[in-house]
């Protein structure tokens, strides 16, 4: 039997890419394990707004690249919280100094999710979005006091189950 030149042995070692003997794989099938963090920090090597479950749930929730550019962006900023069998995230454009604001919120085992959006200008709606369509442009403003789409647990409130569930009579 012959013996491996250590050299060769070396330049294997050093052709193989850094973290490729790490793959990164999305948390487990809940999304409770992103509850409490904020959504770059990572659960089993995945970010929030990295998991590959919650980037395709966007881009089928919001019809508009803009909208998954901001959703999915740096200026989500606030720790992800548990409401009741479904999960907040929620962020603002910093530059706008709010007035340009979203949410996801989505059942924990991921299976819906919905994507609020919304502007002060030109229209001061939240637009709400599911499978690719809009499905109300006001809901949480006819609901509260606050402007724009949720971002505590007690702004989902009001919204009942809407809009991973029926819509609020």
């Amino acid at each position: 039997m012959k013996r491996v030149p250590k050299w060769i042995l070396i330049g294997a070692a050093l052709a193989v890419p850094a973290g490729f003997a790490v793959a990164k794989r999305p948390p487990a099938s809940s999304l409770d394990a992103y509850i409490g963090k904020y959504p770059w920090q990572k659960v089993n090597g995945v970010a929030f707004v990295d998991d590959p479950r919650i980037k395709a749930a966007v881009r089928n929730a919001a019809p508009l690249p803009e909208i998954h550019a901001a959703v999915l962006g740096e200026d989500m900023i606030n720790p992800i919280v548990r409401v009741g069998d479904r999960l907040l995230a929620s962020g603002w454009d910093k530059r706008s100094a709010g007035s340009t604001n979203w949410a996801i919120l989505a059942e924990l085992d991921g299976s819906r999710m919905a994507v609020c959006y919304y502007q002060e200008y030109p229209d001061n709606k939240s637009n709400w979005y599911v499978d690719g369509k809009l499905v109300d442009s006001a809901a949480y403003t006819r609901s509260s006091t606050a402007r724009g789409c949720p971002s505590e647990a007690g702004d989902v409130a009001a919204l009942g189950t809407f809009p991973v569930g029926p819509m609020p009579q």
